[in-house]
């Protein structure tokens, strides 16, 4: 946006030093729970509880709401209500029982009454748009029963009648029959074929066994572009896919299925039927890291996209992509089955990559940057029967390219790499498992070429490494044999080694990089919290990071340390990227809503979102250098001092409108601060006869 081009440079002006913390960023999509949005357009995500996070998927990428789920109850499921044009959810809080959520475009609004069902891993909902319904069903090996919610209470429809009482059943709202069905589950004696449905009033058997075959944890949805209830995947279950019109199953011939599913869930989007894989938290062994989201439309199945969440890996030593400006990591050890993706990318958020090729899957391997091929340098690691590799590959972007070599060095894992001074990467030390290594070796963009010294370390596995750009020479510390453990440190130069005499010897750690904050290399893991000086270790507060394995590496494009841990990713920093509202909107009905999409952090496409529950209603923004609290009369306040920029637009079918803040990528403005609130046209609901205001959002420009 012009007016954000021009705002945010002003601000860059009397910051003050502040004390430097490790921040979490913000993970990826968990997707618990999914519904979409068909009034708004996109497929909303929540999870996991209890510090809940919202995110949505627009069709291409999926975005944080960082505010939506503040003061919130916990949201354990979603479904939709296409006749009011609103997400419901249920959720618990602590203040009460369990909760009937709906979500439009001025927010959530939350309800309870009656006798509220439990809720547990074997509950289904579903809503029954002829009725105007919620239904609720919840079966155990042991007992099923069936609830409805009427938009005020709760009510028990039906207990232990109908269906043998079962876990893990398919369940969903079949418009055309006017009925809810209910697929399959488990007895407790193994998986079931039968079919049920609901008419509001009682069960009826719709078939046993059925076609489908028994399964659990199936997936099933109505498809409105084809006009028939569809039914994929699940436990003790292949990957067919089917379709029920009245009491008929017939099974689809469709091309390109999304493999083995369970817990998935169906629902329709804008184009067809969208396929919404089970998230990590959910720990199934048919987790997919890359989270593809499938869409069937005819009999086709394709991606469309992807909700990319790793599986927790370590001993990882992740390298710094200048040219696309992104972290790589591949490999690493895992306590998950299956194992993650051998290769993920991060530029703020989790990429999917699908190279056509790459190494093998393996353990304690080494990246690094190397400047004469502009590409990230793999070589060695250990494979997944611990048998030491030899191989050496680049990655460009979107592929590994392999570069055989007959001098090389040899078989090993836990090896020191780092830039060389003198251009390439350097290459010291390891293990085979048997042997600890001693020589070393430079990478010259073509080949590896040994390199000797009259003077240099003794051999070890891994020793911490990192090129000091402002010395220019590489920093190792540490690492160990079976029989001795190393606390010296060594400074290489390209040509020779030095040893230092620190007066301040860390413990071990386990990565290093360089901070370029301070200058200096930094050294984590375990209790060690260390920067090199030039002559000195010395103790830096914050960077201690508790637990042993890190993955530190360096982002030279934003000035930052980042400490990459699959999923998670923490930067050290003393300047977050924050963003909060204050203040009051008002209106005499529904107070419209200013939203957060994606945290104000540089090189962000920062935005924020008016929703409200008018359509196509004139919607200003005022973005301003400071808050205030002017009232205006009738209860309103004008939020925002020194207003720099209005904006207006009018709001969509779905009374939402968004205005782009995009941060650029400016160091110099972290910690600057802006302001914006929002006004919608509403002569009817103004208690200033024109127009309905939101609270206000500050945001705080950071990492």
């Amino acid at each position: 946006m012009r007016h954000a081009q021009i705002l945010l440079p002003l601000l860059a002006c009397g910051l003050t030093a502040q004390t430097y913390t490790w921040s979490t960023l913000p993970p990826p999509p968990q997707a618990t729970a999914v519904a979409w949005d068909g009034a708004r357009h996109r497929l909303v995500i929540c999870g996991p509880g209890p510090q809940q996070r919202m995110w949505e998927w627009d069709g291409t990428a999926a975005r944080e709401r960082p505010l939506a789920m503040q003061n919130q109850p916990t949201v354990h499921q979603l479904t939709y209500d296409q006749r009011l044009g609103q997400v419901v959810a249920i959720g618990d809080a602590s203040w009460s029982s369990y909760l009937v959520g709906t979500l439009d475009g001025a927010g959530w609004t939350w309800r309870f009454g009656g006798a509220a069902p439990q809720l547990d891993a074997s509950t289904r909902i579903a809503f029954d748009h002829q009725r105007g319904r919620l239904v609720l069903y919840r079966g155990t090996p042991t007992g099923s029963t069936l609830h409805e919610w009427d938009g005020q209470q709760w009510w028990l429809v039906s207990d232990n009648q109908g269906p043998a009482a079962r876990s893990g059943a398919a369940f969903a709202f079949d418009p055309l029959g006017q009925r809810c069905v209910l697929y399959g589950g488990d007895a407790g004696s193994g998986a079931l074929a039968d079919c049920w449905a609901w008419d509001g009033f009682a069960w009826t058997q719709l078939g046993a066994p059925c076609p489908p075959g028994p399964r659990t944890e199936a997936a099933l949805g109505f498809d409105p572009f084809g006009s028939r209830l569809v039914l994929y995947g699940g436990a003790s279950a292949g990957t067919d896919t089917w379709q029920l019109t009245g009491a008929q199953w017939t099974q689809l011939a469709t091309v390109g299925d999304p493999g083995p599913q369970r817990r998935a869930r169906l629902c329709a989007d804008d184009q067809g039927l969208l396929l919404v894989p089970a998230s990590i938290d959910q720990i199934v062994f048919d987790y997919d890291p890359s989270g593809t989201l499938w869409r069937l439309q005819g009999n086709r199945w394709q991606t469309t996209g992807h909700l990319v969440y790793p599986t927790q890996v370590n001993t990882i030593v992740p390298a710094y992509d200048r040219v696309r400006q992104q972290v790589v990591v591949f490999s690493g050890n895992s306590n998950w089955l299956p194992l993650p993706d051998r290769t993920q990318i991060y530029d703020r958020q989790w990429r999917h990559v699908a190279p056509a090729h790459q190494p093998v899957q393996r353990h304690s391997v080494r990246l690094c940057w190397s400047a004469p091929n502009q590409r990230v340098l793999l070589f060695g690691g250990g494979d997944m029967v611990n048998t030491p590799l030899d191989d050496t590959w680049t990655w460009d972007g979107s592929d590994w390219h392999q570069h055989p070599s007959a001098l090389r060095p040899s078989p090993r894992w836990g090896h020191a790499f780092a830039e060389d001074p003198l251009g390439g990467v350097l290459l010291f030390g390891g293990t085979d498992g048997q042997s600890h290594f001693g020589d070393q070796w430079r990478w010259d963009g073509l080949a590896w070429n040994p390199v000797s010294a009259a003077l240099q370390p003794a051999p070890r596995a891994f020793p911490m490494a990192g090129l000091d750009p402002v010395r220019n020479y590489v920093v190792l510390f540490g690492g160990f044999t079976t029989t001795a453990y190393f606390q010296d440190t060594w400074l290489w130069d390209g040509a020779a080694w030095t040893q230092a005499t620190p007066t301040v010897v860390p413990t071990m750690g386990s990565s290093m990089a360089f901070r370029p904050e301070t200058g200096r290399i930094a050294f984590v893991g375990g209790s060690a919290r260390h920067e090199w000086t030039g002559t000195d270790w010395q103790v830096q507060p914050g960077l201690e990071r508790g637990t042993i394995w890190r993955g530190l590496v360096t982002d030279p494009v934003h000035g930052r340390l980042l400490d990459v841990q699959p999923p998670s990713v923490a930067v050290f920093t003393a300047r977050r990227a924050q963003v909060q509202r204050f203040g009051h909107g008002c209106s005499l009905g529904r107070v419209p809503l200013l939203d957060a999409i994606d945290e104000p952090a540089t090189g962000v496409a920062f935005a924020v979102e008016l929703g409200t529950q008018l359509a196509a209603a004139p919607a200003f923004f005022v973005v301003g250098l400071g808050t205030q609290n002017q009232p205006l009369g009738g209860g309103c306040s004008q939020l925002v001092v020194n207003p720099l920029a209005v904006n207006f637009a009018l709001t969509s079918t779905g009374g939402v409108v968004r205005l782009p803040i995009p941060i650029p990528n400016d160091r110099s403005l972290r910690g600057v601060q802006f302001a914006v609130q929002g006004a919608l046209w509403d002569p009817a609901g103004s208690p200033l006869g024109t127009v309905a205001l939101t609270a206000g959002l500050v945001a705080t420009i950071g990492d």
